[in-house]
Parts: C-alpha cells; structure tokens; sequence
C-alpha cells in the first residue's frame, strides 16, 4: 500500500471526507503509526545491509563510517574473514598504540576501531541492519512506507485510532488501538520467523596481548 492507498482506507475506515478531517493530518498519524511499529523490532529482515568502508592508516576508528547504521552484526576484512569483537576498555588497553593486521573491532560512540591500527589503507565491511527510511507528511502520494507490506494494514489501524481520539471516541480509540497492536505482534511473529535452525556458541577462547611493564603477557578468555 501506498500513502494514497493507506489515506484512502483510514477514510473509508472511520467514514470520514476530507472536509471533515484533513489530509495532513491523516498523514501525521499514519507517520507516527510508521514510527511506533518499526521501532518494534530492530532486526526486521528487510534492513539488513552491508556497507563497504575504508580506513586510514595507523588510525584504528574507521574514518567513512555510515550514518544510518542502527545495529551492527559483523565486520570483515577485504578476505571476507570476520573480525572478533571485544569491548572497547579491552581493546584499548590490550592494544594501546600497536599497528598491524586488524583481527578485531570495536565499539565506542557509534564508531568503528579496528584493531591493532591497520598500517596501511584498508577495506572492510560492515554488516547489520539500517535505519528506515522515514515516512514524512510531506512525501509524495505513491511513496511505499519502508517496511514490510505486512506491517501496512496495521498502519491504518494506528492512524483510525488516533483520529477516533480527535473525535473524542474512547471507545473506538481502544479498539483500533488494539487492533494496530495486535496486528503488529502477528506481523512481526511471522516476518522474524527463523527460516532454519543456527548453531549456538556459547564461548569462544580468544587470547590478546594485554601491556605490562616491560613486557607483553598474554590473557585468555
């Protein structure tokens, strides 16, 4: 459903003309039923992304990182062998000012370290999932809200609800508010349904370099 599809069907939901209730305003709510229902779910299927990055060298904060990054699930170097990620304390205090052939990552203020520093430019990609693109009131009529079609229906349930609060409908508010809702979580059931059964690792035995006085030990975990 488009966004002339969706202002279409809470019209003829709640059997109401745009004299009555203007279209802007059917908008806003479709736009803030759009927001609420994705942000159900961080890992819906259909943002799943790779984003190709290049660091600089002797630097380990990947320098080109993208902005609508919302969750990262891996990161691989130009092999397409992942790198293992450690807590950023970790990182820092095991790898400190080493350079070398980055064999893990980090996170810290929605950036990127690899480590050790790459000596050299260096490809990796990133993998995880992107923002959404926003559902705005000022899109164009045939604009496709950015989410799975399974979740459009519950959008105009969304919007009836809040347009039965404006009409001061308690009663009809709660319905279509529980029908969105339930909508929703039935939407989202099958959308994330595992397609196949993964393996579960439990540990992985890593060891790093961690400084010492002097030297260099090694600590395992």
């Amino acid at each position: 459903m488009n966004l002339s599809d969706l202002r279409a069907a809470v019209y003829s939901q709640v059997d109401l003309q745009e004299d009555d209730l203007p279209t802007t305003l059917v908008d806003l709510y479709l736009q803030e039923g759009f927001q609420r229902t994705v942000q159900r779910e961080q890992r819906w299927p259909s943002y799943e992304t790779a984003w190709a990055v290049t660091t600089d060298s002797l630097t380990p904060a990947v320098g080109d990182f993208p902005s609508d990054i919302a969750g990262l699930v891996e990161v691989l170097d130009s092999d397409y062998r992942p790198l293992a990620h450690l807590g950023h304390s970790q990182a820092r205090a095991s790898f400190r000012d080493s350079t070398g052939e980055a064999r893990y990552f980090s996170v810290w203020a929605q950036q990127v370290y690899l480590w050790p520093a790459p000596t050299a430019a260096a490809t990796f990609e990133l993998r995880g999932w992107r923002l959404p693109t926003v559902f705005n009131v000022s899109d164009p009529a045939g604009t496709i809200p950015d989410c799975d079609t399974r979740l459009h229906l519950p959008l105009v349930h969304y919007a009836c609800s809040r347009v039965m609060a404006q009409q001061e409908d308690e009663i009809l508010e709660n319905t279509y508010l529980d029908s969105w809702n339930r909508g929703v979580e039935m939407a989202r059931a099958d959308i994330m349904r595992p397609m196949h059964d993964e393996p579960l690792i439990l540990n992985i035995g890593l060891r790093l370099p961690v400084p010492q006085a002097g030297n260099r030990t090694m600590w395992n975990i």
